[in-house]
């Protein structure tokens, strides 16, 4: 037989996942530790350990656990007074090792599989035991809240972000090394701090939390979307909206974006917002049917014939006559632009101001209406 238990403990509480079994598993992923210990004429001692500066999540947890193992207080260097408890059971041990924990975890433990349903439970007792939220100030006198998460694990921190980035969307979040120790940190801004917020502390009624970092989460406020990061109308219900203000022209469109009277669900570059979200381009937007242009020599041969009766001479003549009815729509309105690169000389040559040597034109002629 085994030594008589002087302290009441539930061994069977890690054996099923719960929101609050979930929290302080997490819990004890930062700030606790398992270690046996062999007693000269005894059995070897399996302990459980958690070590916090705030004693009352230390009785909420020992309450949960149904026990009543005492809480003693530790001596610190750095004068901030420290509690832990240490729980004496091979049962428990045992299942925080199937559960993924190990001894001496500091530097090798990995992230452990939890169920989705608990794992907003799980990174709220990470962040209860080595996470941090703060007000970070910046030079011109303003301040944002910020979060942290740090570990001696490496593999820890990968996993742990990739994990909060497949379940919280739009999170992003770094990871960095500290200069001098061999300690890893998450770092998230202020919107991926809120979001952590809203991830964590979802359905928090009559769970266990630490109410120092809850109070400060609370302060965050609500996600500020710049252009990058806003959320925008899906396209087809903006090109609706877009399509009834009857834009004559893509450069209309352009002219308005720019005008501040736009909504702010619709966005100014709507080409790299709705990219790979079925996106065609500027004239199916704005509900215009893209023009088919002549090919270059065509649209001259056809200019040349034309500016025998018009006698356009010069841009500003060509730019009313683009910008009039009498433009055929096969014509582009800018053809230095259209035919840059593709043969095109001057205005002059579009125009057939140009002297040519005549069996060149007639060839041309000849190719342009093959």
């Amino acid at each position: 037989m085994g030594r008589p238990r002087k302290y009441n403990i539930n061994e069977n509480y890690f054996k099923k996942w719960s929101p609050n079994m979930a929290y302080i598993l997490g819990f004890w992923f930062s700030d606790g530790y398992i270690y046996k210990r062999k007693i000269a004429g005894m059995d070897t001692r399996y302990i459980f350990g958690i070590s916090q500066c705030e004693r009352y999540i230390l009785e909420d947890i020992l309450n949960e656990i149904g026990s009543d193992y005492p809480i003693h207080k530790e001596n610190q260097n750095n004068r901030v007074t420290s509690y832990r408890f240490l729980i004496d059971s091979k049962e428990i041990v045992n299942n925080i090792i199937k559960l993924g924990g190990c001894y001496r975890k500091s530097l090798v433990c990995k992230f452990p599989y939890v169920p989705k349903k608990y794992l907003p439970d799980f990174i709220r007792g990470l962040w209860d035991g080595d996470g941090s939220v703060f007000w970070s100030r910046h030079l011109h006198g303003s301040k944002s809240i910020k979060s942290s998460y740090c570990s001696g694990s490496k593999k820890f921190v990968d996993k742990m972000l990739g994990v909060l980035r497949e379940n919280i969307v739009g999170l992003k979040g770094n990871i960095y090394k500290h200069f001098s120790k061999k300690v890893y940190y998450i770092t998230f801004d202020s919107n991926d701090t809120i979001r952590l917020k809203d991830f964590m502390y979802k359905n928090i009624n009559k769970k266990l939390r630490l109410n120092r970092k809850y109070k400060l989460f609370s302060l965050c406020g609500n996600i500020i979307y710049s252009t990058h990061d806003r959320k925008f109308l899906d396209i087809d219900v903006a090109k609706k909206i877009i399509k009834k203000l009857n834009f004559k022209n893509v450069k209309e469109w352009q002219t308005y974006s720019r005008s501040g009277k736009m909504s702010s669900c619709i966005p100014k570059d709507p080409a790299k917002s709705y990219s790979g979200k079925g996106w065609v381009n500027f004239y199916d937007w704005i509900g215009k049917e893209k023009p088919v242009y002549l090919s270059f020599l065509k649209a001259r041969c056809f200019m040349s014939e034309r500016n025998r009766k018009l006698n356009l001479k010069t841009w500003d003549d060509w730019k009313k006559y683009s910008c009039s009815s009498s433009r055929p729509k096969n014509i582009p309105p800018a053809p230095n632009r259209k035919y840059k690169n593709k043969g095109w000389v001057s205005l002059a040559d579009w125009l057939g101001k140009k002297p040519y040597d005549h069996v060149t034109r007639k060839n041309e002629i000849v190719l342009a209406n093959n």
